[in-house]
């Protein structure tokens, strides 16, 4: 059977659809991710439930860990690849706070210095 050139772009249409949605996805997920462990970066017990949880750690049936993550559009599927990701966002988290902190301390000495 022969394919229609309507046929094929309409496989082509969903196949791009199919990609997108994929993508939107795995970025939904990651930031989900993000968003969930900083809303708990003052609590480390919190946070690390929140980690364990995606990580499978929290299902008893699954202690395999985190099989594969997205890092800026980039599949890691290494263990040691992710491990080392999650040390860095999770260590970059608190230089930025602290970066945010440091920042609004100047400015209230500054205006403090104002008066």
């Amino acid at each position: 059977m022969k394919c229609s050139s309507q046929d094929k772009e309409l496989v082509n249409r969903y196949n791009e659809y199919s990609t997108q949605i994929k993508s939107d996805c795995e970025m939904s997920k990651e930031e989900y991710c993000r968003n969930k462990i900083s809303q708990n970066m003052n609590n480390p017990k919190e946070m690390w439930k929140t980690v364990n949880e995606f990580s499978g750690r929290g299902n008893e049936g699954s202690r395999n860990g985190i099989e594969r993550i997205v890092v800026h559009g980039r599949e890691i599927t290494d263990k040691r690849e992710i491990a080392s990701e999650f040390n860095e966002f999770l260590t970059g988290v608190g230089k930025n706070y602290q970066k945010k902190l440091n920042s609004h301390l100047e400015c209230m000495t500054s205006k403090v210095k104002d008066l």
